[in-house]
């Protein structure tokens, strides 16, 4: 990476990590990814969309200790591959923030996220080894996501061979790509990210009704719902052009 890219570092905690993931075929999604990006696939010809919320703490340059921000996210991401190496990377097809002012700082760099109402609220339940995660708001309408019952993961998660193969595919990619008519890409690292596995109770997502991936007797029917309490993340910016 250039000497850019090395004073452009962002640091973060992301709290509350909640990845939660649908399958569906290849070609339904194609219309909605740019030609330039090919889709990264399972099994026959399988694709994977992703709504991932978490809590943004700690927000700041590496080099510049203040300002600081904190805000909560939701993405809707998709998985592709990186035209330049070939490797497993996520494509942002939406993005919101709660923060004004981070929303309007990344919009001014070329990252388009919008902002959002969200309110994430993630307990204990009382007595048992397990929790509730609950997330309310408004991002193209009314945002309503019930997950709890915290367990192992299973053993097995297809169509992929292995349950690490998974893990892999949907949690571990380490570049992302935003944009329609001219793409752009940026890097990430973090550690190794030790999911648990919970149960979706409820959802209520407008932008599948504005986005029409999936039926809405399907939206209580994930591939997989999968949940990270903390990771530390840090971006290299400024993102990349895709030629």
């Amino acid at each position: 990476m250039g000497l850019t890219h090395h004073l452009m570092r962002i640091d973060m905690i992301l709290n509350h990590v909640l990845y939660l993931t649908y399958e569906i075929p290849a070609t339904d999604l194609r219309p909605f990814v740019p030609r330039s990006l090919s889709l990264a696939t399972a099994g026959e010809n399988r694709a994977f969309v992703s709504i991932v919320v978490l809590q943004c703490r700690n927000v700041h340059a590496s080099w510049l200790p203040f300002p600081r921000f904190n805000y909560t996210q939701m993405n809707l991401r998709t998985y592709v591959k990186d035209p330049a190496t070939g490797e497993q990377a996520v494509y942002f097809l939406q993005s919101a923030v709660t923060s004004t002012l981070v929303s309007i700082m990344t919009r001014t760099i070329g990252i388009p996220w919008e902002q959002g109402v969200l309110d994430l609220k993630v307990f204990p339940r009382t007595g048992e080894n397990t929790l509730s995660y609950d997330l309310t708001g408004n991002w193209q309408g009314d945002i309503r996501v019930h997950a709890e019952a915290l367990a192992p993961l299973p053993d097995a998660m297809a169509p992929f061979v292995t349950t690490a193969q998974a893990i892999r595919f949907l949690l571990l990619p380490m570049t992302g790509f935003f944009g329609k008519d001219r793409v752009k890409g940026f890097h990430i690292t973090h550690p190794a990210l030790q999911p648990q596995a919970l149960k979706l109770r409820e959802i209520k997502i407008p932008f599948f009704s504005n986005m029409p991936l999936l039926k809405e007797t399907d939206w209580n029917d994930p591939h997989s719902v999968l949940y990270v309490p903390e990771a530390t993340f840090r971006i290299f910016l400024p993102a990349s052009t895709v030629r």
